[in-house]
């Protein structure tokens, strides 16, 4: 089955279709300054294969941005995080992943950045993507954290809140 590939960096192959959500930044570093006016809405994201879908995701609150230089980073861990989208200082953000088939399950991964723990929350489960400073390996809980079998609520959405660990800014950066 096609997959849904969507984040703010860069694929990590040039076969695989992906959907850059690009944000406006107003400056270049990872400062945390750029507050971003929520919600921002992604409309009929595209699988894997192409095949275009009526699938949308919104931030819908609780987000700050960054760009990490002006080039991507040649590992494939850093590269898909090169840009984000992130909570900070305790703050939760809250994203909806909409448009979905509410008899249907679906799987959620989510990739954190750096050495950042970041708390992802999905119909009442938290799971910590701890961070492992783009140390090559990926690992459950280290780099990322995934939902299996996530059941929709009955108009079709998943309801994702991401919450920052104990550094100062912690992110996210990629939904696949």
């Amino acid at each position: 089955a096609p997959v849904l590939y969507a984040g703010t960096g860069p694929a990590t192959d040039s076969n695989t279709l992906w959907n850059d959500l690009k944000i406006s930044l107003s400056a270049v570093g990872d400062t945390g300054t750029n507050t971003i006016v929520h919600p921002i809405q992604f409309n009929n994201l595209t699988a894997s294969d192409g095949t275009p879908t009526s699938i949308d995701i919104q931030l819908t609150s609780g987000f700050n941005a960054s760009f990490n230089g002006t080039a991507a980073s040649t590992s494939s861990v850093a590269s898909l995080q090169n840009d984000r989208v992130f909570p900070k200082s305790g703050q939760l953000a809250t994203l909806k992943i909409q448009g979905l088939n509410p008899s249907k399950l679906y799987g959620l991964y989510f990739i954190g950045a750096s050495s950042y723990s970041t708390a992802f929350t999905v119909n009442s489960l938290s799971k910590v993507a701890a961070g492992n400073n783009h140390d090559g390996t990926w690992t459950e809980g280290g780099e990322f954290v995934s939902f299996n079998s996530v059941s929709p609520s009955a108009t079709g959405e998943i309801v994702v809140g991401i919450q920052d660990g104990a550094a100062p800014i912690d992110s996210f950066g990629v939904i696949a």
